[in-house]
């Protein structure tokens, strides 16, 4: 029932937000940081009260308690509700959470390998704990940093760039187009390669093992297009503002991804107060828009939507 799935992700919530509370205390951060910092985590929100974020704790633990819970957060909390009923190890047979965790881990060890071999880190362990934790915030679109990754080199400052695009699952608490649509959309490749190589073979797309109905894999590849096209479109606009393209172009995306930090004049030791009125106005609707989906806030502003008889 609808009422009993509710509940079950309500609870699943409020376990995650109790545990994590506790472990942070257990830690030695005080209470009112523990729960600021878990509200920021677990609706993956990414709110510090502190302007260098969770860099003030200057803690391995507590960096990766929040890792932990992001990476929980930015999952399908719906596979926590079926865990319950057919065990833990199916939470590790959909393909969308092992998809999800492969692209944080390659991010790790990609941006890590950069770090480290680039000079920035003088150690291995450096690299990883800071790789990994600025993976997790982005591909989560929870915001938090732990240090100034727009001082990185560009290969990792790029591999940040294509995590905000992607965002969190599917049924999470994270935004951006979501790890399912991506996959889908790979699928979708591979398929049109396999037709071409094969004209008359009949290949379909499928998740979990199950066929994908061509209408949603349609309104799939629609989001995906409209999403592009919303975040060169507001580029373009945001960019009469004059600042530099890279500023420009990850506000944008910060925003409609519900993010946070961007990269130059917008990054994690910076903020908008940059723009002008009508820019802040601009971010802030693909903020609301990037949190509804994009599709419910386009529909809102059809005269259909407001005139049947349109």
């Amino acid at each position: 029932k609808m009422s009993d799935t509710a509940k079950a992700l309500y609870t699943t919530y409020f376990v995650f937000t109790i545990v994590e509370t506790i472990l942070l205390c257990l830690g030695g951060v005080s209470l009112y940081d523990s729960l600021l910092h878990t509200f920021g985590s677990v609706g993956t929100g990414g709110f510090s009260d502190y302007n260098n974020s969770v860099a003030h704790f200057d803690s391995v633990y507590a960096e990766m308690v929040i890792t932990f819970f992001m990476i929980l957060s930015g999952a399908n909390f719906n596979l926590y509700y079926m865990s319950l009923k057919d065990g833990i190890s199916s939470i590790f047979r959909d393909a969308e959470f092992r998809f999800y965790l492969f692209i944080i881990g390659a991010s790790t060890i990609l941006i890590a390998a950069n770090l480290f071999f680039s000079g920035f880190y003088s150690s291995v362990g450096q690299s990883l704990r800071y790789s990994v934790f600025q993976t997790s915030t982005i591909i989560t679109t929870t915001g938090f940093a732990t240090d100034n990754f727009d001082l990185w080199p560009t290969f990792s400052k790029m591999i940040l760039i294509l995590l905000m695009f992607v965002g969190g699952c599917a049924s999470s608490t994270g935004g951006g187009i979501k790890v399912v649509r991506i996959l889908v959309l790979l699928k979708l490749i591979r398929r049109g390669i396999a037709t071409r190589l094969h004209p008359n073979a009949i290949v379909t797309v499928k998740i979990n093992g199950k066929n994908i109905p061509s209408d949603t894999v349609s309104a799939i590849a629609n989001h995906m297009f409209l999403y592009i096209a919303v975040v060169f479109i507001s580029t373009i606009l945001l960019s009469l503002n004059n600042f530099d393209m890279i500023t420009t172009f990850t506000s944008v995306l910060t925003c409609i991804g519900n993010i946070g930090p961007g990269l130059e004049l917008v990054g994690p030791a910076a903020n908008f107060s940059i723009y002008s009125g009508p820019g802040l106005f601009l971010l802030s609707i693909l903020m609301l828009a990037g949190r509804l989906e994009l599709f419910t806030l386009f529909i809102l502003l059809t005269p259909r939507f407001w005139n049947p008889n349109h």
